[in-house]
């Protein structure tokens, strides 16, 4: 939570109903083991200012418990930024390796992939996770390898992976949102790939509606979550990076009459002509706000 939110609730009513520093992993995590040990550990994050209470009361919240442990998650992820930053700047001071194994690329990659598993595993789980993700931001900004399969992982969550919970699947599309759009380290070209792949989704949902309303005559909204998620995903990339998704056409032989020139028409890229037919069928999805991602 921001500053802001807190300061305004504790003003309305001093008191929070539940522990807001108890970001416990969404209940999807299956495994148990080392995942619950991690929900062990960030539920005793919040041990201090839920200490003393007992069972079933309210607990009451000191406004600087929460700037206190906020400047500590921020100061751990700055020396995790520093540490990958000056271990890649040492890597490239030692010139050749003898050992392929320890070479700086094989250590990057290396510590890419642990950082693709702790966010497959955790961050991409964890409700409303607001800055630790840029970390891998980060790190994939580094290897166009890395860039690959970080939106690998992410268009593989949301788009083939369907025995994932609804919920992570739409928040991979909400991450593969925010990574295209913003990250200027990816390029147009993987820009359109990765909507492509969204839009065909888009197309193969619409499609399965139409099968389901013909035979049951009707359908629920509901069962279509990950396909409203995938739609804002399309949106918000599109505010972004809508310069990507045009193509030259042809040259038309009409004259610019102020400049006496040649007229370059451009048109949407194919993909994109799904847009229209969603927004036209009963799943329009600008009538539906995705408020929770």
């Amino acid at each position: 939570m921001e500053f802001e939110e807190i300061e305004d609730y504790l003003d309305a009513s001093n008191i929070f109903d539940v522990d807001p520093m108890d970001y416990a992993l969404v209940n999807e995590i299956e495994d148990g083991g080392e995942e619950g040990d991690e929900e062990d550990s960030m539920s005793d994050m919040s041990s201090e200012a839920s200490s003393g209470s007992e069972a079933g009361d309210t607990p009451t919240v000191d406004i600087s418990h929460f700037k206190d442990m906020v400047t500590k998650l921020d100061a751990i992820l700055k020396l995790l930024f520093d540490h990958f930053h000056n271990t890649r700047c040492v890597d490239h001071d030692h010139g050749e390796f003898a050992d392929e194994a320890h070479s700086p690329h094989a250590l990057s990659r290396s510590q890419f992939l642990i950082l693709l598993n702790i966010f497959n595993r955790i961050i991409l789980k964890t409700f409303k996770s607001r800055y630790t993700q840029f970390l891998i931001f980060w790190f994939s900004s580094l290897d166009p390898q890395f860039t690959d399969l970080f939106q690998g992982l992410l268009v593989s969550k949301a788009l083939f992976e369907v025995e994932e919970p609804v919920i992570t699947r739409a928040a991979a599309a909400s991450y593969i949102a925010s990574f295209v759009s913003r990250a200027q380290f990816v390029d147009g070209e993987s820009a359109r790939r990765v909507v492509g792949l969204l839009c065909e989704f888009l197309a193969n949902e619409l499609e399965t509606f139409s099968e389901v309303v013909a035979s049951d005559g009707s359908a629920s909204v509901s069962q279509f979550s990950v396909f409203y998620a995938v739609a804002q995903a399309v949106f918000l990339i599109f505010c972004f990076r809508w310069r990507d998704f045009t193509s030259e056409s042809r040259m038309e032989d009409e004259m610019d009459e102020v400049n006496d020139t040649r007229i370059s028409s451009k048109k949407w890229i194919p993909a994109l002509d799904v847009i229209q037919q969603a927004i036209s069928s009963p799943l329009n999805p600008l009538k539906v706000r995705c408020s929770a991602f």
